[in-house]
């Protein structure tokens, strides 16, 4: 095995249990956050309360080892936890190699390449935590929603000073955020909620402010296309009329957003292509 390939399949799977540690988080932050609970504390079962093992917190593994099911009182542990975990690992690893096309990791300090990892990771961190509230709880935190506004303000004035490579212009960010933010909220009025939600407004905000105007664009094309799909699919399913049937619109955010963060060139290729 070349060097090279062998740095890069050690940090793969490095950051692909980063990732899933995430993701076990994930799944105790947007719980605690729903019930106003400490976000900081030992985790417990959510049926008997009792405090777990760290043989109960691996990620993944522990799904697999007790069969899906909590070793102290064997009730059956939601498949969407490891679901989130795999998926926060896969995204993990999906920055580092967005991290590998701007720079060579071979040549540079693993604190650099933490840094750009991290910072890629915690914009999709933020969107994954949004697609699985909405997903669960139908609705989108405040709270949350305001402080990752900020976040991304902020990554936007270091963008500024310092160009981050996985970023558009500032410029471009901001007006992605408000013209995205903007023709959401008119379509919510004309249409009085429309099946949108107003933490939706909010979140095509940070979509905007993440990918800019013509990649926040794209997100939502992919964020219509997918969920009309799924509505489809849902009303065949359920055999009821597609108007009136009600989706959480965040996951597939959530999706065309992921899609586009990382693909986006790819995908602007491909149309100019056709």
């Amino acid at each position: 095995m070349e060097y090279n390939t062998a740095v890069y399949l050690i940090l793969g799977i490095y950051f692909f249990v980063i990732g899933a540690i995430f993701g076990s988080f994930l799944n105790m932050l947007v719980y605690r956050i729903n019930k106003g609970e400490k976000i900081f504390g030992r985790s417990y079962c959510d049926y008997t309360k009792k405090p777990l093992k760290v043989i109960d917190l691996i990620p993944i593994f522990s799904f697999l080892i007790f069969k899906g099911k909590c070793r102290d009182c064997h009730k059956k542990i939601p498949f969407i936890y490891p679901f989130i975990e795999i998926l926060t690992g896969l995204v993990s690893l999906l920055a580092f190699l967005k991290v590998s096309t701007f720079i060579n990791i071979t040549e540079v300090n693993i604190a650099q390449i933490l840094l750009y990892w991290f910072l890629i990771f915690i914009i999709c961190f933020v969107f994954i935590f949004f697609g699985y509230y909405d997903y669960l709880y139908w609705e989108i935190d405040s709270r949350s929603i305001y402080l990752s506004l900020i976040l991304l303000v902020v990554f936007n004035i270091v963008n500024f000073f310092q160009p981050l490579p996985f970023l558009s212009s500032t410029l471009d960010n901001i007006l992605g955020g408000v013209i995205l933010a903007g023709f959401i909220f008119i379509i919510f009025k004309l249409t009085s909620g429309g099946g949108m939600g107003e933490g939706d407004i909010y979140l095509f905000g940070l979509v905007g402010l993440s990918l800019g105007f013509s990649g926040g664009v794209l997100a939502l094309t992919l964020t219509s296309i997918i969920g009309s799909i799924v509505g489809l699919l849902k009303a065949l399913i359920q055999q009821k009329k597609v108007k009136g049937l009600k989706i959480q619109l965040a996951p597939f955010i959530t999706i065309g957003c992921l899609i586009v963060f990382f693909l986006k060139d790819q995908i602007f290729r491909l149309v100019g292509f056709f």
